[in-house]
């Protein structure tokens, strides 16, 4: 903001006083003292690329961990760290003798909850013929739906454990603990070693689906006009700026970021990106068509704290306007306002005048 310091002495030798905070007036005579160079907006073509800084980032259905919901000990371990695994495919093996306590029980519940599922039919049917007590038929009831609540407990621990209750016999029980990869991806994380005792729910792996990363992106508020959703941009990551990936805008956020005037856009990832690092600071760009705009030199835009000003001369003023800052092209910037601006006369090198003049003492720029 430009603001006009209370000037008491006599603005006829002094030249400034205090009109209001977008106005400054000079007398003709301070007026040739300025050095001021004037003119008006140049129009030129200029290839707009749209370019922001960012972030890749993991969405939550891109990462799992692989641990065993029973404790054991670690008797094969059947990948290797960065290796690619698919879903449900066999990361390692525990020895743990209790599960075969846990199927052996299981194969005798089928026969009690089978004879007891029948036991409640017969008893049921008696009941309604009046040929057995009802409170036969209740017991039997009741006997049934223990018997139902441990065979389908029984049969969901052993899914747990990957044992497949449909094949199981008596002569194929097994010791082992099977533990499978959640996902496809890449193993980016191991704590597991052969003889060691795990404890039950310890991650053992760490597996990452590099088809589920996305990018985060910061975009300044005066450049939403160059992006929708469904815009494909390109980036590139640091150590491998050669290859560039491809990424489409999903969403634009509706909220702006007022300490730094930015927006929050998130964009799919079409390609897998290498090195795919959560976190890695990226910059993204968007090639534009060839247009036309209106430029001005750099020293003509005053910018302060994300807010860009430049000033006008009307008469014996100086008129300050707010305006938006687009592309820059060598020594100049374009420059977006309302319509009479791109007419009007413009202080081409009013930088230099209130950053380096006696009149930033009276003229403070925050």
């Amino acid at each position: 903001m430009v603001i006009i310091g209370s000037c008491k002495r006599n603005h006829a030798s002094e030249g400034i006083i205090k009109s209001d905070q977008d106005t400054i007036y000079l007398s003709s005579k301070e007026f040739k003292k300025t050095g001021f160079e004037y003119g008006q907006m140049s129009k030129r073509k200029v290839s707009r690329n749209f370019q922001c800084k960012g972030t890749v980032a993991l969405s939550s259905q891109g990462k799992a961990y692989a641990s065993s919901l029973f404790e054991g000990t670690v008797t094969t371990i059947s990948v290797e760290d960065g290796q690619y695994v698919k879903k449900g495919q066999l990361l390692a093996m525990l020895q743990n003798d209790e599960i075969i306590n846990l199927q052996q029980e299981y194969l005798e519940i089928i026969s009690k909850y089978d004879f007891s599922k029948n036991e409640f039919k017969r008893e049921g049917e008696r009941a309604l013929d009046d040929a057995g007590p009802v409170r036969q038929a209740q017991v039997a009831e009741v006997d049934f739906k223990v018997m139902e609540a441990r065979y389908y407990a029984l049969k969901e621990k052993l899914k747990i454990l990957h044992i497949n209750t449909e094949k199981l016999r008596s002569e194929q029980m097994s010791s082992t603990i099977n533990v499978i990869s959640p996902i496809s991806g890449y193993i980016t994380k191991m704590d597991i070693a052969l003889g060691k005792h795990i404890v039950k729910g310890e991650p053992l792996f760490e597996v990452i689906n590099p088809a589920k990363y996305f990018i985060s992106l910061k975009v300044k508020e005066r450049m939403l006009d160059l992006i929708n959703e469904g815009d494909k941009i390109t980036f590139s990551v640091p150590g491998n700026e050669e290859k560039t990936y491809e990424a489409t805008i999903k969403t634009i956020g509706k909220k702006v970021n007022f300490s730094d005037s930015t927006v929050s856009v998130y964009a799919t990832v079409i390609d897998s990106i290498k090195p795919a690092i959560a976190g890695l600071n990226i910059i993204a760009e968007k090639i534009m068509d060839d247009s036309e705009g209106y430029f001005l030199p750099l020293q003509a835009v005053i910018t302060v704290k994300e807010q860009s000003f430049l000033f006008i001369k009307e008469n014996e003023y100086l008129l300050k306007k707010r305006v938006f800052t687009g592309v820059r092209k060598g020594r100049f910037i374009e420059v977006k306002g309302p319509g009479q601006l791109f007419s009007a006369t413009i202080v081409l090198n009013s930088r230099i005048f209130f950053m380096k003049t006696r009149y930033s003492k009276n003229v403070k720029i925050y």
